[in-house]
């Protein structure tokens, strides 16, 4: 069983405590930075909005970009099987 450790996470000024897989605190705190990033470049580019129009944004963002790489990986797995298969044909 793998240990786990509390990270406290800011977004927007309001404090979160999550338990982490030990193994995963550096890439919980990269992808944070990540959406502090997302979330500074939304107030720039659309102020006087509310908190949670900022992180509904971020989220739909989020989703989006999530989406593009499940897709690009099917496309990504497709190509890889065709390529196999005219790898076997030339063999």
């Amino acid at each position: 069983m793998s240990e786990t450790t509390l990270v406290d996470l800011m977004i927007l000024n309001r404090s979160f405590k999550v338990k982490v897989d030990t193994q995963q605190v550096a890439l919980v705190q990269q992808r944070m930075e990540a959406i502090q990033a997302k979330l500074l470049s939304l107030k720039s580019n659309f102020p006087g909005r509310d908190v949670q129009d900022y992180l509904s944004m971020a989220l739909i963002d989020a989703v989006s970009e999530s989406l593009q790489t499940e897709d690009n990986q099917l496309k990504n797995e497709t190509l890889f099987a065709e390529l196999k298969k005219l790898n076997e044909l030339i063999d």
